[in-house]
């Protein structure tokens, strides 16, 4: 059933079960990309995807703090929240 996998994806990107919110985001996931999917909820909800925190994961335990750092910013300039983005890149640059 699509709509309990989509509560179970929205459930997993935010935490909790508000049923007013699993409905808001539905509705905004359906009108964005007309399928509900995984990546749908999460880029509809503006979280990150489970494959991006893996590969920061990865870039800050392996690599210098200049480049994760580079690399972490164009994920989050992707996924939308580029005003936070130039925030921490003036403070680390």
């Amino acid at each position: 059933m699509v709509l309990s996998k989509g509560m179970f994806w929205i459930i997993c990107a935010n935490g909790s079960l508000m049923i007013y919110f699993v409905a808001s985001c539905l509705q905004s996931t359906h009108m964005a990309s007309q399928q509900i999917t995984e990546e749908a909820v999460y880029l509809c909800t503006g979280n990150p995807l489970p494959k991006d925190i893996e590969q920061i994961s990865y870039w800050l335990l392996n690599e210098q703090f200049a480049d994760s750092f580079k690399r972490i910013y164009e994920i989050m300039t992707r996924i939308g929240c580029g005003g936070y983005c130039e925030r921490s890149h003036n403070v680390c640059f």
